[in-house]
């Protein structure tokens, strides 16, 4: 088993006044990046040398004996809000099989986010997003086996993305929705075309704003941060990040049948995920709530899935896999399909319902304490109830009450009578 070192590089300050006559790397005169100490100890707890840092030259070593994977956590204050890219030179005496760069403040799993890079690549960089001002950002190096050695990092700059040549903001008008892109991924055709993506996104963010009674998650702005290669085609929190390979064929694509995609991920964002500041009261299935949402949007704005007339639920119950849960089978898909089908039977325009169950989930229950899923079923579906006046999951069959009940478990039982 892999021994792991942590190194804990604390404290780089930002120096606040704007120097425009040098490269801006900082928010100051002197460029300066402090680092203002060093601290290494293994997976035993055993402690690690590390060697003096140079304050000027922005730089510091650790050495290490015996361990195959080494994280080096870098903590830097900050002077905005904004973006910032952390950029650094490694030299390791010891060849690693790779590097990589997580950002520890974003809201999501750091591992499926973060910034990999070849042995041979020395210059590591990536975007990374402050927190009450401070950035907190981890190096990963990982060896084929156990080894003993050292690795230096020189050259620390942090630079607020809107003072880079190489990454670009695009922002809505009213500055809630935010693209960071890599400024050589996109022409200036599909940057143009981006900025009117982003006067959409932030309709449609109103809309999903209203919608939830009124709660705006990670401080009322929503970013898309397509500057990393992930193995998702979206992942949500705070930012969005999304595979710019996959943005360059939807800006190619006709807006009305693929913006869905990142409805979808900003929906996400509107119930309650990890960091987003809104209370989790009713998500007891996280896929099936994005997509719901995302309806809504689709139907108010003439949106499909494919290039056809249905828009909206409409499209959706055209091209889903339709309700599993008669076969007994319970999926997001096939519970949400049964869901918009009984709303329908009982009220055409459910919408209004729905919106004031969102609205009363977050006065009638604890957004601070912790839930399982079986009670916000049993939340949301009992606001359900009394919004509608009738309790559409009473005209279940057997089959997908049975679904439903191995699901969430026999305590939601008594909703179905």
């Amino acid at each position: 088993m892999n021994k792991r070192s942590k190194l804990i590089v604390c404290g780089i300050a930002v120096i606040a006044v704007l120097c425009m006559a040098l490269p801006v790397l900082f928010h100051g005169t002197s460029n300066e990046c402090k680092i203002t100490s060093v601290s290494a100890a293994d997976s035993r707890n055993h402690s690690v040398d590390t060697y003096t840092v140079e304050q000027d030259k922005k730089k510091c070593s650790v050495s290490f004996t015996d361990t195959a994977v080494i994280d080096t956590a870098f903590t830097a204050e900050v002077s905005t809000d904004e973006p910032y890219i952390i950029e650094l030179t490694v030299r390791d005496s010891q060849l690693p099989e790779y590097r990589e760069i997580k950002d520890e403040n974003v809201a999501m799993n750091t591992a499926q986010t973060a910034a990999k890079y070849n042995a041979d690549d020395s210059v590591m960089k990536r975007v990374v997003y402050p927190q009450n001002r401070q950035l907190h950002f981890l190096v990963t190096t990982q060896y084929k086996e156990n080894v003993s050695g050292f690795i230096g990092y020189s050259s620390i700059k942090v630079i607020p993305v809107s003072k880079s040549k190489e990454y670009k903001l695009v922002t809505s008008p009213d500055k809630t929705v935010e693209f960071i892109i890599k400024a050589d991924d996109f022409s200036k055709e599909e940057t143009d075309k981006l900025s009117t993506w982003s006067e959409d996104l932030q309709l449609y963010r109103q809309q999903l704003y209203q919608l939830t009674g009124e709660r705006q998650p990670y401080d009322g702005k929503t970013i898309f941060d397509f500057t990393e290669q992930i193995d998702y085609y979206g992942l949500a929190g705070n930012p969005i990040f999304m595979n710019s390979s996959n943005l360059t064929k939807d800006l190619s694509t006709d807006k009305s049948v693929c913006i869905w995609k990142y409805i979808h991920e900003m929906s996400h964002t509107f119930d309650g995920i990890e960091g987003s500041y809104i209370g989790n009261t009713w998500n007891f299935d996280s896929e099936l709530f994005a997509n719901l949402k995302m309806l809504y949007v689709m139907e108010n704005n003439g949106l499909s899935f494919q290039d056809s007339s249905e828009k909206g639920a409409d499209a959706y119950l055209k091209y889903s896999a339709g309700n599993t849960l008669k076969n007994g089978i319970y999926s997001s898909d096939g519970f949400l399909y049964l869901l918009i089908c009984r709303l329908r039977e009982v009220q055409p325009d459910y919408w209004n319902s729905l919106q004031a169950v969102f609205s009363n989930a977050h006065d009638s229950f604890n957004e601070t304490e912790s839930s399982t899923a079986s009670e916000r079923f049993i939340n949301f579906f009992s606001l359900l109830h009394q919004e509608l006046g009738v309790n559409i999951l009473s005209a279940f069959s057997d089959a997908e009450k049975k679904a439903v009940i191995n699901k969430y478990g026999n305590e939601i039982t008594y909703l179905f009578d």
